[in-house]
């Protein structure tokens, strides 16, 4: 199974803009999304088999935001595509990410080494590690060497979003791709 991302617009069936019904009921395939209320916000969370999503509604609760995928976390595996333009962004070495993003005619702004992110598409990264893995094991997937301007990761995450970068899709300028260094959540 694939699951597209499409910055700025939403990552597969769950669109940016969508209302909470509207949300739940596109998410409702890849599995028994659960809601919750914080205040102005609200977040579905599901799973895509072993992709972890996450669906924001920020600010008014009234309106998609970002979409966050996550993969499964360090070791696992799944046989879920998140894909960006074709490339498996849980696959494919971030660099090779940000190269294919820059040939695309898309700036790539590292200036937060753990969060980039391409202004003006909706596309963000994190490249936060968890303490149990190496940050700078460059055989693993979304992971660059130490000579790279970039901090090294072992996890990619996928969302949307109008906040910080992460990997996924969002309501204003960032996609964010998938993020294993955390189990089950991606942004």
């Amino acid at each position: 199974m694939d699951l597209v991302l499409d910055p700025p617009h939403g990552v597969g069936p769950v669109r940016i803009g969508m209302t909470l019904a509207e949300a739940v009921a596109a998410a409702t395939p890849w599995g028994t999304p659960t809601v919750e209320h914080d205040d102005d916000d609200a977040t579905i969370h599901t799973k895509c088999r072993e992709i972890g999503v996450t669906v924001l509604l920020e600010d008014s609760g009234e309106a998609v935001t970002a979409v966050e995928l996550w993969w499964p976390g360090e070791g696992r595996s799944t046989d879920v595509r998140v894909l960006l333009r074709g490339d498996d962004v849980f696959t494919t070495p971030a660099e090779d990410l940000f190269h294919a993003a820059r040939e695309r005619g898309w700036t790539v702004d590292q200036s937060e080494p753990e969060y980039p992110f391409v202004p003006g598409v909706s596309l963000g990264f994190t490249r936060q590690t968890s303490q149990d893995v190496p940050p700078h094991r460059p055989a693993s997937p979304c992971v660059s060497p130490p000579s790279s301007s970039a901090t090294s990761t072992t996890t990619t995450s996928a969302s949307a979003s109008t906040h910080k970068p992460v990997a996924g899709l969002a309501g204003s300028p960032r996609c964010l791709p998938p993020h294993p260094t955390r189990d089950g959540a991606a942004r």
